[in-house]
């Protein structure tokens, strides 16, 4: 019984002599303490900052606001970040300093924001002669896609194109063109867009076939 008295004195004079500092970050309603992920087009991410000492924030990404910037003990924090324009996930990180007896500790927060949606092809474009061929086109995307529109001079056109769909992976994509018989040249156009983010990136796929004369 003196043993555990002992023991726990011990512990109470280490604390009020060494002091405490227990910092962390948590979001809420994401996937771990320390790491937030938000859709391409940015938005808000809610953390409840914990601390024993006055704190203060730090970052480097342009257009990235916190809201408190600095504080003291437990508080709320709301990290605000611009839209992602680039194909590639972006991770946008957040330190929260803190202070106490000389000595600084760092919580560190790191908010991604998911890759832009893109469906690319290098070469979207090409002229052809009057003769009937199959023209590919390596189609590039990072979510599902599919053919949403064709046309050949403008008007609506049943031709074939296969695949019509696709998903993230790059695959050729081949449009049947058939033999110019009239005597003017003929524009054939593809139009590719993604299933879930229908109008956030479209490709055109251009055809331009010369008559045979």
């Amino acid at each position: 019984m003196k043993r555990i008295i002992k023991v726990a004195l011990l512990c109470v004079v280490s604390a009020a002599l060494f002091g405490a500092c227990d910092m962390k970050v948590t979001p809420e309603n994401f996937f771990s303490a320390y790491n937030t992920e938000l859709t391409y087009k940015g938005g808000v991410a809610e953390f409840t900052l914990y601390s024993n000492g006055a704190w203060h924030a730090e970052w480097t990404e342009s257009g990235v606001t916190v809201v408190p910037e600095s504080g003291y003990g437990d508080t709320k924090v709301s990290v605000t970040v611009p839209e992602n324009y680039y194909y590639y996930d972006y991770p946008v990180r957040i330190e929260f300093v803190t202070s106490i007896d000389s000595a600084s500790h760092t919580g560190k927060s790191v908010v991604t924001l998911h890759a832009a949606p893109f469906v690319i092809c290098e070469e979207s474009a090409r002229i052809v002669g009057g003769q009937a061929s199959i023209q590919r086109f390596y189609v590039n995307a990072n979510h599902p896609w599919s053919v949403r529109k064709m046309t050949v001079d403008g008007a609506a056109w049943a031709g074939n194109v296969s695949p019509s769909s696709g998903k993230e992976n790059g695959i050729w994509v081949e449009v049947s063109i058939p033999e110019n018989t009239g005597d003017k040249p003929r524009e054939y156009s593809v139009e590719i867009a993604l299933d879930e983010y229908p109008d956030a990136d479209v490709l055109q796929l251009h055809i331009l076939q010369d008559t045979l004369q």
